[in-house]
């Protein structure tokens, strides 16, 4: 199971997308929370920084992985 509390991917026409998983409460698990930001939106820049960080993680460790 993937441990991490936020999966960010980038969308269509350029938007982030931002989900943050549920958690099972007494037998229920509401949906996921989904954000999406667009240039211009005010946390567009944190996001799009936060991604470009998770894919440079993302391509060290395919170069370090023998294929």
């Amino acid at each position: 199971m993937d441990e991490r509390t936020v999966f960010i991917e980038r969308g269509p026409n350029g938007t982030i997308l931002v989900r943050v998983p549920s958690r099972r409460v007494g037998g229920y698990q509401p949906p996921d929370a989904v954000f999406t930001f667009r240039c211009g939106d005010p946390q567009f820049e944190y996001w799009m920084s936060q991604l470009s960080h998770q894919e440079s993680q993302a391509r060290s460790l395919s170069a370090i992985s023998p294929s």
